[in-house]
């Protein structure tokens, strides 16, 4: 759940590289930044219809290694100069980064509220979501004005490490996620 929403903190700075790499718009490139989100929703809707046990559990399990090739392919699409082809392939790099997300945030979500044995604790519980979701949003934020920031012009090179350093993030998820499975 924490790494996955570090993770989702690469969005931050869409915009920006939407702008200096790709050239579009400021307003084109706020959208632009939706994408992630997007995938997030429509994986997290269509993830919420699983009801088979063995199916939810592989879904989270795979959820982190979605998020990283989704995070990787943006790694790699992303340079200066983007043509529009490479600017729809960065859009669908988003959107199945957010998607990773959105296939186990509700299954996550679901196991925290219902893994305490009182009922009493169960709002404890759903705070405590909310709790990490921030916590972890505050760490991905700095941990990637920390890589940006380590590049003088902001250009690709930072975008690609943004990526890259994200993606890794992700990818580290898989395996307290296989863990978890094997709890479960």
């Amino acid at each position: 759940l924490g790494v996955l929403m570090a993770a989702t903190m690469v969005d931050m700075y869409v915009p920006l590289f939407g702008q200096r790499l790709a050239h579009l718009t400021p307003v084109a490139a706020g959208f632009f930044a939706a994408v992630l989100s997007v995938g997030w929703t429509v994986g997290e809707i269509l993830s919420a219809s699983l009801h088979r046990r063995r199916a939810i559990s592989r879904t989270v399990a795979v959820a982190p290694l979605v998020m990283a090739v989704g995070l990787a392919a943006g790694a790699l699409l992303i340079r200066g100069g983007m043509a529009a082809p490479l600017v729809v392939l960065w859009a669908l790099a988003l959107l199945v980064a957010g998607a990773g997300i959105g296939i186990a945030w509700p299954h996550l979500s679901a196991w925290a509220m219902g893994s305490v044995d009182d009922p009493a604790e169960g709002p404890a519980a759903a705070a405590a979501i909310n709790t990490v979701q921030l916590i972890c949003g505050a760490f991905g934020a700095g941990l990637a004005g920390v890589v940006v920031n380590l590049s003088e012009t902001g250009g690709a090179a930072a975008a690609k490490w943004l990526f890259a350093v994200f993606a890794v993030l992700a990818a580290a998820g898989t395996v307290a996620s296989f863990r978890s499975r094997s709890r479960r």
